[in-house]
């Protein structure tokens, strides 16, 4: 009774709904996704607002509209971890509302401002508040492999506040953990902005403040990594010679490094050698792809970069592509496919945007196939936001648009559906 009218305290100060509480003093999960999936509005092709039904959420979860019944009604199908983080992204709802996180939280990640402005200023961070910043930190990690990061940002900026406050007041024992969790945050945050947002100022911004920590933990790891992560947004921005200067950065710490991250440095400076088919280069080239498969199969705990066999093979294939060998890169893409966890959704997307290009590029371009592939990029992309994909798969319909194959029947169907997604998304 205690824990139901403390919560209820807690809803109305966060200007929530009294949500019916449960046992264990949270709100009924199926209550509180029943109200933020009529909260869910979207604009459809005819200009008209419509709410998620059931069979909306049931489609996006690949679930029976029964199921979904059933969740809302008995909080059946609920049990799940995995299942409430997803609800939690898709639905925007607040991840404590699902029981992810401390009630005394809610105010703060609702609002955004602490519960109480007479609040004591913490004088003592524990071992366990650092636990709880580190679970939060692999909860939204989890989501960023899935594509589900883009609604949390404002939590996961919040953390970071909340984070550099607490280490005002954190003993000298703990400063170096509360540090680790910190340069994670930021890092996340960089890869968002970059991949998700294409925000470059947000992306070096959080880059910046990761190399900063590096630094003050003297950690050679955390220190290439950055560099790795600098090079590569810069990669895609197009600017060739700062991609070049941060990978060669990366390289000097990468003496100190783990090697799945040596594993991916290696992948990225090979590739950035591709575009000069001087001898030298090219041989430079493939002994830096034959030490990085080497160290791509080596697990490590605690890693900050996460590169292993899949990603190893894509970085083949990229570099295939751009040789103009279309063939031979769709054989790796196959090897990566057949290599990546069927969770890591955002990867297996990025893969599929560079089929469908292999199969655009070939001698005698299979158009109808590019085309398959990049509906089922689009399918996938309803229920996640890669932004950077978004542009790819966009990118890839112009040029078969402009094919002998642009006016066919599929391509033109093929068009109205990243309209239909570009609008879903921007809603």
């Amino acid at each position: 009774m205690e824990n139901a009218m403390k919560t209820s305290e807690l809803l109305a100060q966060a200007h929530l709904p009294q949500f019916e509480i449960g046992s264990d003093g949270y709100p009924l999960p199926g209550k509180v996704v029943k109200y933020y999936r009529e909260q869910m509005t979207y604009v459809d092709r005819e200009g008209r607002e419509k709410h998620w039904t059931q069979a909306d959420l049931a489609r996006v979860l690949g679930l029976q509209e029964t199921m979904v019944n059933l969740m809302e009604k008995h909080d059946k199908g609920l049990d799940s971890i995995e299942r409430r983080r997803t609800l939690s992204t898709i639905l925007r709802i607040p991840p404590v509302l699902l029981g992810l996180g401390s009630l005394d939280q809610i105010v703060e990640i609702v609002t955004g401002q602490e519960q109480n402005a007479n609040k004591p200023i913490r004088t003592n961070i524990t071992i366990y508040d650092i636990k709880k910043y580190q679970d939060t930190f692999k909860v939204y990690d989890f989501l960023f492999a899935e594509g589900l990061t883009y609604r949390n940002m404002a939590a996961i900026e919040h953390a970071i506040k909340r984070i550099r406050t607490d280490l005002a007041c954190t003993s000298i024992e703990s400063r170096r953990d509360l540090l680790k969790v910190l340069y994670d945050f930021e890092l996340l945050c960089a890869k968002i902005y970059g991949s998700d947002f294409t925000n470059w100022r947000k992306t070096f911004e959080h880059i910046d403040n990761a190399v900063e920590i590096a630094t003050l933990l003297d950690d050679r790891d955390l220190q290439a990594v950055s560099l790795y992560y600098s090079s590569e947004y810069h990669y895609r921005q197009g600017k060739l010679g700062l991609a070049r200067v941060n990978i060669d950065g990366a390289l000097l710490y990468s003496k100190g490094a783990l090697p799945q991250t040596r594993a991916a440095i290696y992948a990225q400076d090979a590739m950035l050698r591709i575009s000069d088919t001087s001898s030298s280069q090219i041989l430079i080239s493939e002994k830096m792809y034959e030490g990085s498969e080497r160290l791509s199969v080596i697990k490590t705990d605690n890693k900050s970069l996460k590169f292993g066999k899949g990603s190893f093979f894509i970085y083949r294939a990229y570099a295939l592509i751009e040789m103009n060998r279309p063939v031979k890169a769709l054989e790796y893409l196959d090897d990566a496919e057949r290599s990546i966890n069927p969770s890591k959704k955002r990867l297996l997307l990025y893969l599929e945007t560079e089929r469908a290009r292999c199969y655009i590029q070939k001698k005698k371009p299979e158009y109808e196939q590019a085309t398959i592939v990049l509906k089922r990029a689009i399918a996938t992309s309803r229920n996640i936001y890669v932004g950077q994909n978004i542009r790819r798969i966009e990118k890839l319909y112009l040029k078969l648009k402009g094919s002998s194959y642009g006016n066919s029947p599929d391509i033109v169907e093929l068009g109205q559906e990243i309209q239909e997604l570009k609008l879903i998304k921007i809603c």
